[in-house]
C-alpha cells in the first residue's frame, strides 16, 4: 500500500535542505574563510616555476664553483634542475614549511627516467640545502663566490643549453629567460651564443657526406654539433657522450616511450623503426621497442659523423 508523505513533513524536509545550502553557501560558492584555510595548506603555487631565489648555480665551496666540473654541481632554473650527472624538468611547486619549496620533478639521469620530489631551503647564511630521498646536501651559491665578471662588474653566469626541433636554446638560470637561437642565424651569431655554455669548439672543419652538400661544423665537448652552410646556422647534431637535452628532458640515453611522451613521433621510412622523427628533430635509437635507447638526436641539415 502506497504511504503519502504529510505536508507537515515535506515542508520540514524543504528547511532543512535549505539550512544545508545555507551553510554550504547556498550561491554554490565556498565562503573565503573556508577557500582560504585549504588554500593555505600544501596548495601547488599558481605557476610551475621555482620561486628567483632559488634560481642560480650551486656548489659544494667556493673551490668546486671554480671547477671545470664538479659532482656537486647543481644548477636551478625556473623550471629546470641540473645535476652533474643529469636533468630533471619541474612538474609542480608546492610551498612547504619555513619558506622552502617542494619540487617535483621528472628526473632523466645516466638513461633512466624517474619522478623524484627534491626540498629546497635557504638558510640565513644563503646556502642551499636539497633533501631528497631522505638524505641532504648543503651548497653555496657559484655566482656570488666564482670570480666570473662580466663587463658590468657583475658575477657572470653560464647559460642552460637546450636543443629543439629548430633551434637551440640558451636558458638564464638565474630568471628562466630563454633566447632562442634559430636555424638560419648568422653563424657567427650562433656559435658565439652556444660557446657561452658550451666553450669553445673543440675541433672545426667541413664535412663532404652531407645529404644537401658540404657544411662546416663546429663540434663542442659535449657531444653538441652545430652544422654551418653559406655562413648560416643550419642544423645541430648531438652524440654520447652528452647530457644536452631538450627542454622536456630528451636526449642521448632517453626510451622511444619517453621521446614519444614528449613529441609526436613517427617511424622513417626504411629504417625498420631505428629511426624516428619528432618534426625535423630526428633520433636514431638502439632498437624497436619502446624501451629502446636515443642513441644520435638531430634537426636541421644532417651530416654522417665519425
Amino acid at each position: 500500500m502506497k504511504r503519502e508523505r504529510k505536508p507537515e513533513m515535506m515542508r520540514g524536509l524543504a528547511v532543512i535542505a535549505l539550512a544545508m545550502l545555507a551553510g554550504c553557501g547556498g550561491n554554490g560558492e565556498t565562503p573565503d574563510n573556508q577557500d582560504a584555510g585549504i588554500a593555505n595548506v600544501g596548495a601547488p603555487d599558481p605557476s610551475p616555476d621555482i620561486p628567483a631565489r632559488f634560481t642560480g648555480t650551486w656548489d659544494q665551496d667556493a673551490a668546486s664553483c671554480s671547477a671545470a666540473a664538479s659532482d656537486m654541481r647543481l644548477t636551478i632554473a625556473a623550471r629546470q634542475l641540473q645535476f652533474y650527472d643529469g636533468s630533471a624538468r619541474v612538474a609542480s611547486v608546492t610551498k612547504g614549511e619555513d619558506d622552502s619549496v617542494k619540487v617535483n620533478a621528472v628526473l632523466d639521469s645516466e638513461g633512466i627516467t624517474r619522478e623524484e620530489q627534491f626540498t629546497l631551503t635557504l638558510g640565513d647564511d644563503g646556502r642551499l640545502t636539497v633533501r631528497a630521498n631522505g638524505g641532504e646536501d648543503v651548497r653555496v651559491r657559484c655566482s656570488a663566490t666564482n670570480g666570473g665578471k662580466g663587463a658590468n662588474g657583475q658575477a657572470t653566469v653560464t647559460p642552460l643549453l637546450n636543443i629543439a626541433p629548430d633551434s637551440i636554446a640558451l636558458v638564464d638560470p638565474q630568471s628562466g629567460r630563454t633566447r632562442r637561437v634559430q636555424f638560419g642565424t648568422q653563424a657567427s651569431d650562433a656559435l658565439d651564443a652556444v660557446g657561452r655554455a658550451a666553450g669553445e669548439p673543440v675541433e672545426r672543419g667541413t664535412n663532404r657526406e652531407c645529404e644537401s652538400g658540404p657544411l662546416d661544423f663546429a663540434r663542442f665537448d659535449d657531444g653538441l654539433t652545430l652544422l654551418v652552410k653559406d655562413g648560416d646556422f643550419v642544423g645541430w647534431s648531438l652524440q654520447a657522450p652528452s647530457k644536452v637535452s631538450t627542454m622536456s628532458g630528451v636526449g642521448i640515453g632517453s626510451t622511444r616511450k619517453q621521446f614519444a611522451s614528449s613529441y609526436k613521433v613517427e617511424n622513417v621510412a626504411n629504417s625498420e623503426g631505428r629511426e624516428v622523427k619528432a618534426g625535423a628533430m630526428h633520433a636514431l635509437l638502439s632498437g624497436d621497442g619502446a624501451q629502446a635507447k636515443i642513441a644520435r638526436l638531430w634537426a636541421g641539415a644532417s651530416c654522417h659523423f665519425p
